[in-house]
């Protein structure tokens, strides 16, 4: 089910993922169109151990594979 906003997530990942948004929106600037959470913190039957998995919408990126991922761990390093 597809719920919006993030305060259905649980502690810590809903910490985690507004700084991310932050960090993310200052990166990508008018380019990010929409994030997404899928998995099992999304469907709220996350373990201590779950990963918080994205999925990132942008616009104006760079062709090459590499260089987007260097754009997100950027992103990424500020939190």
């Amino acid at each position: 089910m597809y719920k919006k906003g993030i305060e259905h997530i649980s502690e810590p990942y809903r910490s985690l993922l507004q700084k991310l948004l932050n960090s993310l929106k200052k990166v990508f600037k008018n380019n990010l169109i929409s994030v997404a959470v899928f998995g099992s913190v999304a469907r709220g039957d996350n373990k201590p151990e779950s990963d918080l998995d994205l999925l990132l919408i942008a616009e104006n990126l760079p062709k090459n594979r590499v260089s987007r991922v260097n754009i997100f761990e950027k992103a990424e390093d500020e939190v």
